[in-house]
Parts: C-alpha cells; sequence; structure tokens
C-alpha cells in the first residue's frame, strides 16, 4: 500500500506522497468523510506538483464506486502552490477521493493543502491575480454581445504558425491561457473577456494592470484593453509580434465600479489566434511611458528571456555575494529599493548570458532615448550589452548592438553609473539588456 504523508515546514503542516520508494504508477488514496443527500458543492485546494518525472493528481466523487475522475492534472507544474476550484454535485452518499499517481523515478512528490468543501457556487478567487490555471477563470466571463469567444487552452492551438505552444505562467504545455481561435471566422469579428466588477471600495482607486499577451501569425488582428463607461482603449497592438509572449501594461483610475475587457477584432485568415495570461493589478500609478519602470512593485514590461542560461532577479539590499553588486538601489537609495540583478553563482560556465526583454515598442516622441543606471562592481566582472530587434517575427533577425561595458565600472560598491542609448528606429522594436558572465553584475 502507498501512503500520503504529513509534514510540517515551517510550522505550517501539509500532506505529502514520497516517492523515494515504490515503483511507477503506484497509486495513494485519501478519502474525506461522507457527504450525504442531494447537494452542489465547490471543492477547494491548493496542490503542488513540482518534479521532472511527476505523475497524476486525480479527484474521485466516489458514491458505489470510483468512477471517473472529476479534475485531474499530469506533470511538472513547477516550485508553487496552485489553488484548484472544482464543482460537482451529489444524489447519494458521496466521498471525495484525492489520488496520487508516482511518476516514473522520485522526483514526483506531490502534496496538497487548505482542503475545503462548500455548499453552492464556487467563490471567485484571483481576480488581482490571474493565471488562468483554474477553470473559474477567476471570474473572466464571455461576454454576451460579441462575435465569437475566449477560449481556455493549454498547450498549442489547433492552427500550425499561429499561437502559443507554452503558456506564459509555468512556460509549459500542461499551463493553461486564453486565446481566441480565428479560423473560419470573418474579418471585423469581435470577441469580448469581461473582468468581474471591481468595486474602488475593495481594490482601490488606482490600479497598475499587467498582464502578458501572444501575437503570432500572418493574419494577426488587434488586441485593445478597454474599461466600463470609457469609449478610447487604454491599451492597443496590432499585427504579428512573432512567437514570444510579451508583457502589457495600463493604468485604471476610477472612484466608481468598472469592469476591464479584453477585446480581439479579427483581420480575417486562419493565421491569427491572439492569446492572453497572468492578468493582475496592484494599487498605484504605472509609468507614463511603456518600457520606463523603477522596478520598486515589478518588473514592469521587462521580462526575462526562456532562451537564455540564467535569470535577472529582483531584489533590494546588498546581494548574497560579498565583495560585489551594491548595496542601495539607485531611486530610493536605500536597502529597502528595488534594482534588477544577475547572481553570476547561477552561471556555471564562463559565457554564460542572461537576457532581459522589453516588450515591443511603438516609434514615437516617446521613445527616442533609453536612459538606465548600472552597477558593475567586482573582480569577476563580465558585460553589460543593450540591443535592438527590429524583426520581431523573425526568430534569426539580427540585433543590433547599442551599447556595451565590459568589466569592473564602478569605482566604489554603492556607485551607480548613467547609461544613454539612442532609439531612433522608425519600425516597431524591441530592446534586449544582455549580461554575460564571468561573475556578476547588476543594473537598474
Amino acid at each position: 500500500m502507498y501512503f500520503f504523508y504529513v509534514l510540517s515546514k515551517a510550522d505550517g503542516y501539509y500532506i505529502y506522497l514520497e516517492t523515494s520508494t515504490g515503483g511507477t504508477g503506484y497509486k495513494a488514496r485519501l478519502e474525506s468523510p461522507s457527504l450525504t443527500g442531494s447537494n452542489k458543492y465547490c471543492l477547494e485546494f491548493y496542490y503542488h506538483m513540482y518534479g521532472a518525472t511527476m505523475g497524476t493528481l486525480n479527484v474521485y466523487a466516489k458514491t458505489t464506486s470510483l468512477g471517473s475522475a472529476i479534475w485531474t492534472k499530469t506533470g511538472d507544474l513547477g516550485d508553487r502552490w496552485i489553488l484548484a476550484q472544482v464543482p460537482f454535485k451529489t444524489s447519494t452518499t458521496t466521498k471525495i477521493v484525492y489520488e496520487a499517481v508516482r511518476g516514473t523515478s522520485f522526483t514526483s512528490d506531490m502534496a496538497l493543502d487548505d482542503v475545503g468543501i462548500v455548499s453552492g457556487d464556487c467563490p471567485v478567487r484571483g481576480v488581482d491575480d490571474c493565471d488562468f490555471e483554474n477553470t473559474a477563470l477567476c471570474g473572466y466571463t464571455q461576454d454576451l454581445n460579441d462575435d465569437f469567444d475566449w477560449t481556455r487552452r493549454s498547450g498549442s492551438t489547433p492552427s500550425a504558425r499561429t499561437g502559443p505552444s507554452v503558456d506564459h505562467t509555468l512556460g509549459t504545455a500542461t499551463g493553461s491561457y486564453m486565446y481566441t481561435e480565428v479560423d473560419k471566422i470573418p474579418a471585423g469579428s469581435i470577441a469580448r473577456l469581461n473582468s468581474v466588477s471591481l468595486n474602488p471600495a475593495e481594490w482601490g482607486q488606482s490600479l497598475c494592470w499587467t498582464f502578458h499577451y501572444h501575437m503570432y501569425g500572418s493574419d494577426i488582428g488587434t488586441l485593445n484593453v478597454r474599461e466600463s463607461g470609457n469609449p478610447t482603449a487604454l491599451w492597443t497592438r496590432s499585427g504579428d509580434f512573432g512567437n514570444s509572449w510579451y508583457t502589457g501594461q495600463f493604468h485604471t483610475d476610477r472612484s466608481d465600479s468598472f469592469t476591464v475587457t479584453f477585446e480581439v477584432i479579427t483581420r480575417g485568415g486562419e493565421y491569427g489566434d491572439i492569446a492572453i495570461d497572468d492578468v493582475s493589478f496592484v494599487n498605484g500609478v504605472c509609468s507614463d511611458v511603456e518600457g520606463s519602470c523603477d522596478f520598486e512593485i515589478d518588473k514592469c514590461v521587462w521580462s526575462n528571456s526562456y532562451n537564455d542560461d540564467f535569470d535577472w532577479i529582483r531584489h533590494s539590499g546588498q546581494t548574497s555575494t560579498g565583495g560585489t553588486g551594491p548595496g542601495i538601489d539607485h531611486t530610493t537609495k536605500t536597502t529597502q529599493g528595488y534594482y534588477l540583478y544577475i547572481e553570476a553563482n547561477s552561471a556555471t560556465v564562463f559565457g554564460m548570458n542572461a537576457l532581459l526583454l522589453s516588450a515591443p515598442i511603438q516609434p514615437d516622441s516617446n521613445h527616442e532615448c533609453m536612459q538606465f543606471w548600472y552597477n558593475m562592481y567586482g573582480d569577476d566582472i563580465g558585460s553589460l550589452r543593450v540591443y535592438a530587434t527590429r524583426d520581431l517575427t523573425n526568430p534569426y533577425s539580427e540585433t543590433e548592438l547599442l551599447w556595451g561595458r565590459f568589466g569592473e565600472a564602478s569605482v566604489t560598491q554603492n556607485e551607480w553609473l548613467e547609461g544613454r542609448v539612442p532609439l531612433n528606429s522608425s519600425y516597431l522594436y524591441r530592446v534586449s539588456v544582455t549580461s554575460v558572465s564571468l561573475l556578476r553584475m547588476t543594473a537598474h
């Protein structure tokens, strides 16, 4: 027999499957007390499935027999707790059964926590931080007065040469996102996805929103973000940006309740799937110019590349290795202020690189110069370079080197130096900041 175990970690408890013993496909089951009568319920729980050989977690509503699973997940979903909400109905005595199925090796421990069953419909969760991993979609709903619908999906979209193959949250084919399937949809058709009604008394009046979007294909139309009661789009993009996820940001400032809408307008043709993922908001004001960022709240529209060796890290205070990196940021000049840096101890081989990418930048008067502050202090500093890529649809497009420094540049540990880069492109482009390790540097 295979067992779930209870484990305490930092004084908190959860239940998990220990897979250092047993074989592929071994199962452990955990049963709830009986639910009686006819009723509608919502099962809520957090689950953790992290490991290279992760197996499967199933949930059953057992009556006289186990029956078919009412919920299932398979594979490595990253080192994080994920909320699940599973609606189900009972007409007779029922038990909820959690079944963990071991993967092919010992790196398939899975865990459960905060399990609950409530009567009625599932409550709306994750309004302010939605990754679409849950079928409840954080309360987002299809508009009833548009032409076609958004769809929740994992993996590639049905049409080739358009749409993402992985989600943004996990970067895998098991993660979920929302997209519009445009094959056989006429040009000019509209699909709208609406948020729940947001009350400023609960969420705050001034909100900075961040989301991730994917616009890949020769027939890509337009993605707009709108708020109720405002005829002008808060954010808009059109056309093919290549097979990448990008970060978008917009600001709402409302004293009354409102909804936010993601709107797609088709161009016509089968290669025009548009997707969104990881929609979130925080109290505060976004930068007036998309691309500007002090990193005090998050990374704004900048993101780490999936195609590099290690990542840029948002951090405050002294970095973990002595004798290199700053102790304060440039914005606030305190240990509480945030900046981005690379931890070169993560680089195990000389020449490994960390790539920080901007969202696509529209050529206009707001984007004529890029100013930044950087810290390069330490004996083993490598290089810091800024590039521009102008053909976003071509993964092999050449990049133009705009600026670069090599070796130690900061005289003292907390010296931040100014960098300036002219941006005079007349075409849509993307900026990338690349650090190549000797061993470590920071940039802000």
